[in-house]
């Protein structure tokens, strides 16, 4: 069995089938012997002109049937360099991300004092960090006078026994108040939401509004139907406004009251179409 040596650029690899030329490198001999012809006889009839022309044609159709660089042929060279040339060189990333469903019709106020009383909180913060930091004498030179104090050898210290008066054997009783009551932690929300046969329902986003309609908590149902509020809510009235994103369930919206005392879980059902 007769052995062939396999090359090395599979998938670019084009077979002599014409002497030891490709199709490509005879097509490109064959057009520009044709382009030679063409300018010897009919456009340049002056004598010294032809032969000049017509021979640079022809080895510039040799060198682009023969010639390789880095294996490539010159009309590759030849395209990358007119990309290269045309093609931006910089690019501008613009984003356009299209807010989510449950994220849609959110009330969100644009006061630019909210941001404001942020910064200066953040800064008023700050400044009282910086005031509580210890000043005097520096973490080292504190550690330095411990260890003098342990390496000196200790003396040792006389007892002196003095006379006292006899003490009364009354004994003295003192009294400690009782300890202040613990303050109760503020009221967090929860409940179950149930379809009208009394199933939990998951992933239906829970939206908690305040009186001025704002958005303080959007919360989601877990696998048994359950949504609760991780931070407490302040005291104050708010409504629950349930939303199943598949549009497949619908609820009213419910107004409740936050006060001090911790509120019992909160049953929601549905109103799906039968």
């Amino acid at each position: 069995m007769e052995q062939h040596a396999v090359p090395h650029q599979v998938t670019t690899f084009e077979f002599k089938l014409i002497g030891f030329l490709t199709i490509k490198q005879f097509v490109y001999l064959l057009v520009f012997a044709g382009l030679a012809v063409l300018f010897y006889f009919l456009l340049l009839p002056i004598a010294p002109a032809n032969y000049v022309v017509a021979g640079l044609t022809m080895i510039m159709g040799a060198v682009f049937a023969l010639f390789k660089y880095n294996e490539r042929e010159l009309d590759v060279w030849i395209k990358n360099l007119l990309t290269s040339l045309l093609s931006p060189s910089q690019y501008y990333y613009i984003k356009h991300n299209i807010a989510p469903d449950f994220l849609k019709g959110v009330y969100v106020s644009g006061d630019d004092t909210i941001t404001a009383t942020h910064i200066d909180a953040q800064q008023k913060l700050a400044k009282y960090i910086d005031s509580k930091k210890p000043t005097g004498v520096e973490p080292n030179q504190k550690t330095q006078k411990i260890q003098t104090l342990l390496e000196q050898p200790q003396q040792p210290q006389q007892v002196v026994v003095a006379a006292t008066t006899p003490v009364s054997a009354t004994p003295t009783i003192t009294t400690t108040p009782p300890p202040a009551p613990t303050q109760k932690p503020a009221a967090a929300l929860s409940g179950v939401i149930h379809n009208n046969r009394n199933e939990p329902l998951p992933n239906i986003m829970v939206y908690i509004n305040s009186d001025a309609g704002q958005v303080v908590r959007i919360l989601k149902t877990n696998h048994h139907g359950l949504f609760a509020t991780f931070h407490p809510l302040p005291p104050g009235s708010y409504s629950i406004s349930p939303k199943d994103l598949g549009g497949r369930y619908f609820f009213d919206t419910m107004n409740i009251v936050v006060d001090d005392q911790q509120p019992s879980p909160i049953q929601i059902y549905s109103k799906e179409v039968l």
